[in-house]
């Protein structure tokens, strides 16, 4: 039995890791491992009002950013369709659009992004006519504007993963993700 396993201390888990890359000889480099592992346990083993906060901070997992960007769009999603059963169409507007923002606010800052609210508004004027148009083949309750507001999330998680691996946070812009997100919805919807 191990020192470890001796002393009954509580361990959810081990993970061995090398950080960075160790040279050994100029024939063999050991490269780094067990970094996203380690992440992603920790991530699991954290309450849930901190594990939004550790996956955006943390840079070594994508997996963990996208659990949080799925959160925010899960939130934005419910929410929004408790707002859509309620039967008063224009007040349903005023409220969805609140909580449209705050869900691209969240899936941005997930991945570490920044916008100013003026970009938001733009991406949201780019998109909103997609979904004008296909929201308005059916009859609006809490199950379309839940769906209409899952498929907006996806659509920009999706936007903004495809951009950062294409581009740095500078040339990130709400044009190109919108343009990128015009062409995800009509596939989504």
């Amino acid at each position: 039995m191990s020192y470890i396993e001796s002393e009954n201390l509580p361990i959810k888990g081990i993970v061995l890791t090398l950080a960075l890359d160790s040279t050994l000889s100029t024939e063999f480099t050991r490269k780094s491992f067990g970094i996203s592992e380690l992440a992603e346990l920790s991530y699991e083993l954290l309450p849930d009002a901190q594990r939004r906060a550790f996956s955006t901070a943390q840079q070594v997992s994508e997996e963990l950013k996208k659990k949080a960007a799925f959160t925010a769009i899960t939130l934005a999603s419910t929410a929004s369709g408790a707002v859509g059963a309620i039967p008063i169409p224009i007040a349903d507007a005023l409220v969805l659009v609140p909580i449209q923002m705050t869900m691209f606010r969240g899936i941005a800052n997930a991945f570490g992004l920044q916008f100013k609210d003026d970009d938001f508004a733009n991406i949201v004027s780019v998109v909103a006519p997609v979904v004008a148009v296909q929201g308005g083949k059916a009859i609006v309750s809490g199950a379309v504007a839940s769906s209409m507001t899952l498929a907006l999330g996806t659509a920009f998680q999706k936007a903004l993963e495809h951009r950062l691996n294409e581009m740095k946070i500078a040339g990130l812009n709400p044009d190109s993700v919108a343009d990128i997100l015009n062409g995800l919805l009509l596939v989504t919807l």
